[in-house]
């Protein structure tokens, strides 16, 4: 059996993984270029060219310099048809039995003109994968391996040793765990995890609109969690949708017809007529993070070092400035000629990333249980706080800048150059 030797091992080769490996193999760095290997447990699955509206109803929301980064790499140009730029959004609170739901907070930039002021970009994630999957195709540098599983590793001072479930060896300098919330690399690495059930269930599908949505996007908070309808190309849009598990699992459970008249019902029919386009799946939320972020020649990135709730779609952009994070801490390493799988590079690294990670985790559940609240004290306070945000253009400008993740220290693929 043959032993593969490479610079950077990632376990995992979702968005999190893919992204990592177009950084290292040199579309956006001044390093040399890195000897890569990638290993995915599943199979790999055949494309679906030109897909705008993913079949199985997810999607992924993009700040402005998650698009930078996607540019940066090359990715952008495979996806750029399927990408919606959301350029005004409503914020209501609201109960269900409520005739109208009206808005609190809005946001508006479709009088920018400029397509890289939206508030965010949805782009289905069977568009996203397929994107990834031909810039990687390009990356001569890149060695991916399907339907094999991390078995077991050893580190030593100057290396790591991997042994794959197929007795193949891997020879690396770093490992990176980029396999999700359970991820099978920090559980051999013995990183422990603070998790948190939420008691709820998210729920996502693609659907379509009875109305052109012209780029807006809206969001219900109600006493069960927030229902948020993201547009999507065409008139179709992303379902995100929250709801307690015991109430998740009855909306599973329902007609079609029945379905159709809740989704109705939940957005005020803004969008007139909406109809399910793919299968309604539900899975439970947890918070949960990683208690370090690195051990001894491994980095986690990604679901496999923060798990955060999805009111506010900043799941991957998160996941993204990780490796924007890593990809800096390496390239400057390889640079000075120093081993990228070195502790100060990889303390480095959990420097930048984990304070930015707990703050924004810790904001999204106090946010999550301040509005999955009916308490009359609570939704006063909240919607005077709603009220006060959208009187306050400073404020509320802010707010903006943070969303679309350009507050703090950005890594340089995360940077605007101007080119």
């Amino acid at each position: 059996m043959r032993r593969i030797v490479c610079d950077v091992l990632i376990s995992g080769q979702g968005f999190t993984g893919s992204a990592l490996a177009c950084a290292l193999a040199g579309t956006a760095g001044e390093a040399r270029e890195m000897r890569v290997v990638t290993v995915e447990q599943d199979k790999q699955m055949p494309a679906s060219p030109g897909a705008s509206v993913s079949q199985d109803g997810r999607a992924s929301a993009l700040n402005t310099t998650s698009l930078r980064l996607l540019s940066r790499l090359g990715v952008e140009d495979h996806i750029r048809d399927a990408i919606q730029p959301v350029t005004s959004m409503q914020v209501c609170d609201g109960e269900l039995d409520e005739a109208v739901y009206l808005p609190f907070l809005s946001f508006d930039t479709s009088g920018d003109h400029d397509g890289n002021k939206a508030i965010a970009f949805i782009v289905s994630n069977s568009a996203l994968r397929e994107g990834f999957a031909r810039q990687l195709a390009k990356k001569t540098s890149v060695t991916r391996l399907f339907g094999q599983r991390i078995e077991a590793f050893k580190v030593t001072n100057t290396r790591t040793w991997v042994k794959l479930d197929d007795g193949q060896e891997i020879e690396a300098s770093l490992l990176v765990a980029a396999d999700g919330a359970r991820s099978r690399l920090r559980d051999l690495a013995r990183i422990k995890v603070l998790r948190r059930n939420t008691g709820q269930w998210g729920l996502t599908a693609s659907v379509a609109l009875g109305y052109e949505h012209e780029g807006q996007a809206i969001q219900h908070f109600f006493p069960g969690g927030p229902f948020a309808l993201l547009p999507l190309p065409g008139a179709f849009a992303s379902l995100v949708w929250t709801e307690p598990a015991h109430r998740a699992r009855c909306l599973m459970e329902l007609p079609l017809d029945a379905l159709h008249e809740e989704l109705i019902r939940r957005s005020g029919c803004r969008f007139g007529d909406i109809r399910l386009v793919s299968t309604l799946q539900g899975w439970p939320l947890f918070f949960q993070i990683a208690r370090s972020f690195v051990s001894e020649r491994i980095a986690l990135t990604g679901d496999a070092a923060h798990l955060i709730h999805p009111l506010a779609g900043q799941g991957l952009n998160l996941a993204l400035r990780d490796i924007a994070a890593l990809t800096d801490c390496i390239q400057e390493a390889v640079c000075l000629g120093l081993d990228p799988g070195d502790w100060q590079v990889l303390e480095r690294y959990q420097r930048w990333r984990r304070f930015d990670t707990v703050m924004m985790g810790t904001a999204m559940e106090g946010l999550n249980g301040i509005f999955s609240n009916d308490m009359d004290p609570i939704r006063m306070v909240r919607d005077l706080g709603m009220g006060l945000l959208e009187r306050v253009p400073l404020l509320k400008g802010w707010m903006m800048s943070e969303a679309a993740g350009e507050v703090g220290t950005l890594p340089r693929l995360l940077r605007d150059f101007g080119d």
